[in-house]
């Protein structure tokens, strides 16, 4: 567990420990990268969506057009850095509480 800005954070060593974490659930809301294949975010999110449909799903992205067919709750736009990751998540789980 790592903590983004006072968020506790679970980050996978690979797609089956990601996979098991989001089987064992116990998040509020779940960031994928740019830096996985768009496979493996494909399914990664598609499992989320499954299994927790009102989980906000972050994507960080390289040019904010990428992973469309996610359609994620948020894209950040890796270049923009943490503050802007924190304020999508900040945004996403506003949405999720309304």
């Amino acid at each position: 567990h790592r903590d983004l800005h006072s968020f506790p954070t679970r980050r996978s060593s690979d797609l089956a420990d990601a996979i098991a974490t989001i089987k064992r659930g116990g998040f509020d809301a779940a960031i994928l990268s740019y830096t996985l294949s768009n496979d493996t975010v494909e399914e990664l999110g598609e499992l989320i969506r499954q299994q927790y449909p009102h989980c906000p799903v972050i994507s960080i992205s390289r040019s904010g057009s990428e992973d469309r067919r996610l359609h994620p709750d948020e894209i950040v736009v890796g270049d923009e850095g943490p503050d802007a990751l924190m304020a999508a998540l900040r945004r996403a789980l506003r949405k999720r509480l309304q």
